[in-house]
């Protein structure tokens, strides 16, 4: 019987150690600093997080007044793990709008393209943000946002002209004839309406319309018509630019060009 008295008393004195080991580790929880690492991972650990970078493409260095162009923002999961979904802010100036961003796998993005119109010159801040929301833990949470600008000029009013005007094919009777024609708004202009180029081969009456779309500044736009000569001679062809005057240029003096060519039998 005392031996068992002695074993009994030695069980009760681990029970007490065990239970004040236990209370010290309680209050040393309960003390824990504010701010202070209690998840224990490590920055080694966030290698195995995905990592949200963006980037911002568009088309002009410069625009002007009147003048559309595209935003594209790309998200980009450059972590090695999969994310999850998320939101992208993209604002545009004063225009903002929101986009859901999918489960992108390590390497994978998003992209979300915006047209804007830019009717005011100045110049426009673009921001693409990321995880707008910080809803996705990364290993890096300094990368989500992209900014760029984008200076809106006033050059006051287009200026049409015929830039290119030639023909492919050989000028003989029953060979089939493609003139080739630009008209192009030019440089440090303003941006052009819709209009309308005018192609007339010989001596015709009325020749064909050709429709123009709003043309920035420095831009072209090809077109053709296709002729072939029944007689032989001497043929002027003729290309006009806002042959329906419905832009108001700084100079209304070179919207003509023409060539003459020999048709032979």
């Amino acid at each position: 019987m005392k031996v068992e008295n002695k074993i009994i008393h030695i069980i009760k004195k681990g029970m007490i150690l065990f239970l004040f080991i236990i209370l010290v580790f309680a209050c040393e929880f309960q003390g824990i600093d504010e701010g202070e690492n209690t998840t224990g991972i490590t920055d080694a650990d966030r290698s195995g997080q995905p990592d949200f970078t963006v980037i911002i493409s568009h088309t002009y260095a410069e625009l002007v007044i009147g003048q559309y162009e595209t935003f594209k923002a790309f998200v980009i999961n450059s972590g090695t793990a999969a994310s999850a979904t998320a939101v992208l802010k993209f604002q545009i100036g004063g225009s903002v709008t929101f986009h859901s961003i999918p489960v992108l796998q390590p390497g994978g993005h998003f992209s979300v393209c915006r047209t804007v119109h830019f009717d005011t010159a100045g110049t426009y801040l673009v921001t693409a943000i990321a995880d707008v929301y910080n809803t996705v833990a990364e290993s890096n949470e300094t990368n989500n946002t992209k900014q760029i600008t984008i200076p809106v000029k006033d050059y006051g009013k287009p200026d049409l002209y015929i830039s290119t005007l030639t023909y492919a094919g050989t000028p003989k009777v029953g060979n089939f004839m493609n003139f080739i024609i630009q008209v192009k708004n030019n440089l440090f202009c303003g941006m052009s309406p819709a209009t309308r180029v005018n192609v007339r081969i010989g001596g015709e009456t009325f020749g064909q319309f050709y429709n123009i779309p709003a043309l920035a500044p420095g831009q072209g736009y090809n077109l053709s018509r296709g002729w072939t000569p029944s007689v032989a001679g001497n043929f002027r062809i003729t290309a006009v630019a806002d042959a329906d005057n419905d832009a108001s240029e700084k100079s209304e003096s070179n919207n003509t060009k023409y060539i003459s060519v020999q048709v032979t039998n």
